[in-house]
């Protein structure tokens, strides 16, 4: 092969065509169909596993006090607690939403009348802190029923609740439908054990 034969002939390279108005909208058509089908796929998978997180959070912290107050032979006590992120969390005495957070304290006397409700016995009670959880970022609620705000967990595990406690959870920004399917709700007997469960079943 003469070295000649590897020279382009004059005028052979074609021109690179540029991409057209009818194809950039075509491909920004298809784009938007494909966010359009995929946007609430991923809200809807978000939302579960908020949800699930938060239930995850809750029953590791009954099973966590139920325990805590068997390991140590003395009565545990995991209330409801807007104050988590103080030095002296106590628990509240109004409202059915745990998604405020919650806190364990060992409790020597197994009267629930003794846990820490004011600032004033929070810190008296301090030393017996075990654990505290703070409220979830965003609109999550874990709502009760009937209404619990403390559950007391005897040396042998047993549980103060007269009946099963029912804990419902769901996002106040997500639809009634959204809610519906992907919402959950804990169970909680007297001996302590937990299940999930659908909204629509029963504990």
């Amino acid at each position: 092969m003469r070295s000649t034969d590897l020279i382009w002939p004059l005028g052979s390279r074609q021109h690179q065509r540029g991409v057209t108005l009818i194809e950039i909208l075509v491909t920004l058509t298809v784009m938007a169909i494909l966010l359009a089908v995929a946007v609430p796929g991923v809200q809807a998978l978000m939302l579960s596993n908020r949800l699930r997180n938060l239930g995850n959070d809750f029953t590791m912290a009954v099973q966590r006090s139920r325990s805590e107050a068997m390991s140590q032979n003395q009565c545990v006590v995991l209330c409801m607690s807007s104050t988590t992120a103080s030095a002296a969390p106590f628990c509240q005495n109004s409202g059915t939403n745990w998604a405020i957070g919650w806190v364990a304290y060992r409790l020597p006397t197994c009267d629930v009348a003794d846990q820490p409700t004011t600032t004033a016995t929070a810190t008296t009670a301090a030393p017996e802190l075990l654990f505290s959880q703070p409220a979830p970022a965003g609109t999550l609620r874990l709502n009760v029923s009937p209404t619990i705000r403390s559950i007391v967990f005897t040396p042998r595990g047993i549980n103060s609740l007269s009946s099963a406690g029912r804990f419902n959870l769901q996002d106040t920004a997500a639809t009634s439908a959204q809610n519906t399917r992907y919402g959950r709700s804990i169970c909680l007997d007297k001996v302590g054990r937990t299940r999930n469960i659908t909204l629509a079943a029963t504990c």
